[in-house]
């Protein structure tokens, strides 16, 4: 008598697994996810943070570099284009959003960039060591044994001296978000359709915002809110964070927990201000100066802030971190900020001082002071923004002009590194210890990335050279995709001599440019272009 076969339990878990990796690319290839830059992941912003605490990251043109779900490549690609020497691997389940790299990344001629169609779980030793590993939006919206694979390869695959960036949603503010979830996923049961679920979610959310106008309790608010949050989001961002069958969230301790089981410990947040005890208030920050526990006081820290998410960065076990940051490091740091003096009106605090000034900064806040070397640590930093300054070139500037006004005050080097450290920590400047990559003034022969080139004739959103994306006017569409470093100032004046004549570009007379006539006319309009770019960031350094 024949019996039938009994499967395993390892073998029921293997199917299960490929089932729900199939589930999985099948959700991203009907709905393939947002593919843009995470400013916060890339290598710069890793290597600086390594850096500051004692580390010996390597230096990010000359390193390999694997992310985890790369998507559509709009993270990776920006980053190889950037980086020629340095190389680049990317692994997505989905073959729809891999196909899509590729062609990006063919298109613009990469050399340095392999794009793998796999899952996480299948990586091992034999795709080598990285020096930074990126999973930007994966790690809270897999399954268990796929966020092990993570950490796995997070370890495993790092070198030696390597960094890791993995961001996740975060309790206890993810609770209400979680709560919104269940109830979405309860109101779209029973729809297959990605699209049609994504509608009704945002029906449900609408109804819920309406059903409570009037009310002052806290459910209400986060409901308008959201609401409000959900209008600027597009369909795949509500599906895949929403309406996925995998969203958990972790307190930041549990996270350190799972990262430890994989000889991982926490370097630092890549946005080290949001992590700064320096940032609460006078009695908070008394209580927890007393938790000797970085970890346990990260923790706390989420629970006073409510916070929603993280993008931590991981290193080995055995990497020495120092986090008592020397004098002669920050000697070798550079910084840069906006800082935009604004007239006493805009400052509700101001006094009659004459003395005292008021600066606005990029993020909103408002810097007022009266002491003459914090006004031009302001002045000289916004004066070459967006680019930076080196610590002893920002020294030198105010030394000079505070000896040319014959003031009495000095400041030390030491003590405006530690003042630019604290600044950086609250969220008012960057760091840096690496040159800048881009150029902001004195154009020769214009030139951005070919990505950046290429994303301009396609469409207004394009990635700059911080890694951001910016919305581009009609001129700088048309101009920037001529920024390959070949033409000079003057042959961009003649090309906009021609888009001008062929009604492409309408030049709008203003009293800046109403008494220029003829080429005088299109070499002003032509550097204002170029200087709005440079302004955000898109120009490369130049070189002979």
């Amino acid at each position: 008598m024949s019996t039938i076969p009994q499967s395993s339990p390892a073998a029921s878990s293997t199917l299960a697994n490929a089932s729900t990796k199939s589930v999985t690319e099948a959700s991203y290839d009907a709905i393939p996810y947002c593919s843009f830059p995470v400013p916060a992941s890339h290598p710069d912003r890793m290597f600086n943070v390594a850096r500051l605490f004692g580390l010996d990251p390597v230096l990010p043109e000359s390193a390999r570099v694997l992310e985890l779900g790369c998507a559509g490549g709009g993270n990776l690609i920006p980053l190889a284009n950037r980086f020629p020497k340095a190389s680049f691997v990317g692994v997505e389940l989905s073959k729809v959003q891999c196909d899509n790299a590729i062609s990006a990344a063919n298109y613009i001629g990469l050399k340095n960039l392999e794009i793998r169609h796999a899952s996480i779980t299948d990586i091992n030793a034999d795709l080598g060591k990285f020096d930074y590993v990126i999973c930007h939006g994966v790690f809270s919206w897999v399954p268990d044994f796929v966020r092990d694979a993570i950490l796995h390869v997070s370890s495993a695959n790092l070198s030696e001296r390597g960094v890791a960036f993995i961001s996740y949603n975060t309790l206890p503010g993810w609770h209400f978000r979680g709560m919104l979830r269940s109830m979405m996923l309860q109101h779209v049961e029973g729809l297959e359709d990605p699209q049609a679920k994504t509608s009704q979610a945002r029906t449900l959310l609408k109804f819920l915002a309406e059903a409570n106008e009037g009310s002052n309790s806290m459910h209400a608010a986060f409901y308008r809110s959201e609401a409000v949050a959900f209008d600027k989001h597009p369909d795949q961002y509500v599906y895949h964070e929403y309406l996925e069958a995998f969203n958990k969230a972790y307190y930041f301790k549990e996270f350190v927990s799972e990262a430890q089981k994989h000889s991982l410990q926490f370097l630092g947040e890549s946005d080290l201000p949001s992590n700064w005890i320096g940032n609460l208030n006078e009695k908070a920050k008394a209580k927890l100066e007393k938790v000797n526990d970085l970890v346990l006081r990260s923790h706390y820290m989420d629970c006073i802030n409510n916070r929603t998410f993280r993008e931590s960065l991981l290193v080995h076990s055995d990497a020495k971190i120092d986090r008592n940051v020397s004098a002669d490091l920050l000697a070798s740091a550079r910084f840069s900020g906006s800082f935009k003096e604004t007239v006493p009106s805009e400052n509700p605090n101001s006094t009659a001082d004459s003395t005292q000034k008021c600066y606005k900064l990029a993020s909103g806040r408002v810097l007022t002071t009266s002491e003459r070397s914090t006004q031009l640590a302001a002045e000289f930093l916004d004066q070459v923004y967006p680019c930076s300054l080196p610590i002893a070139d920002l020294h030198r500037q105010i030394e000079d002009q505070l000896e040319k006004e014959s003031m009495p005050s000095k400041i030390e080097l030491k003590q405006l590194a530690a003042s630019m450290i604290q600044w950086s920590l609250s969220g008012w400047i960057q760091f840096r210890f690496l040159d800048d990559r881009m150029k902001s003034s004195g154009f020769q022969k214009p030139k951005t990335t070919a990505w950046a080139r290429s994303q301009a004739r396609a469409g207004d959103l394009v990635t700059n050279q911080n890694h951001n994306v910016v919305r581009i006017s009609g001129e700088d569409r048309l101009v920037l995709p001529m920024l390959d470093g070949t033409r000079d100032m003057e042959s961009l004046a003649n090309e906009m001599e021609l888009l001008v004549r062929s009604g492409a570009i309408d030049l709008v007379l203003t009293d800046e440019n109403k008494n220029l006539k003829g080429k005088e006319l299109h070499r002003h309009a032509a550097r204002q272009i170029v200087e709005r770019l440079a302004a955000n960031s898109f120009l490369l350094p130049e070189t002979n």
